[in-house]
């Protein structure tokens, strides 16, 4: 039986997972009371007693665990699609994916990879890492890698208008230097 959430009775109960007959439940179900949030759909979405979740995968073995199986030559199959719908006429807008570090949520504890606009419509879309410092004014832009020409910029570029001038463009101050180093064993 199923109690204390909401269950969504699968009408083709063969074709369910024989773990629940049901296709949506959210809760606890009698003998489970730890399971919350679990959907079976033949392996399409699945969370696991360890609040694991799996997209295409019946047993997740991380937090969460995006399998693909296409094997076709010349065939690029993204794991995972994050969407922004904005198409506005403005710059600096876009998507990404963000490390937080610690419970109090502060800028500097985390780092960022960032999709942004970097021309209006979203006509040009930059790549750009975000890292944490010793304080909040430290969360900034370390690194971009520009959408029309593919060059890198590496150090810190003000806002979304700078734009990196050479294949590899270093900014930093007079008293930092970059290194080459080559070791052997």
């Amino acid at each position: 039986t199923f109690r204390d959430a909401v269950g969504i009775n699968n009408p083709n109960s063969s074709s369910a997972s024989a773990q629940t007959g049901y296709v949506l439940s959210v809760g606890a179900s009698s003998g489970n009371a730890s399971q919350i949030g679990s959907i079976y759909t033949t392996g399409n979405i699945c969370t696991a007693a360890s609040r694991k979740i799996g997209i295409g995968v019946n047993d997740p073995d991380r937090a969460l665990h995006i399998l693909t199986t296409d094997q076709t030559a010349d065939t690029y199959v993204p794991g995972l699609k994050i969407h922004n719908s904005g198409n506005a006429d403005a710059v600096g807008y876009g998507t990404g994916i963000e490390f937080q570090m610690s419970t109090d949520y502060q800028d500097y504890k985390k780092a960022e990879i960032r999709a942004y606009a970097s021309s209006t419509y979203s006509n040009r879309i930059n790549l750009g890492f975000w890292t944490g410092g010793s304080g909040a004014a430290q969360h900034v832009q370390r690194m971009v890698i520009d959408a029309d020409t593919g060059h890198i910029g590496m150090g810190i570029f003000a806002g979304v208008d700078s734009t990196p001038q050479y294949a590899l463009h270093i900014v930093g101050s007079s008293d930092e230097r970059m290194l080459i180093d080559s070791r052997t064993a």
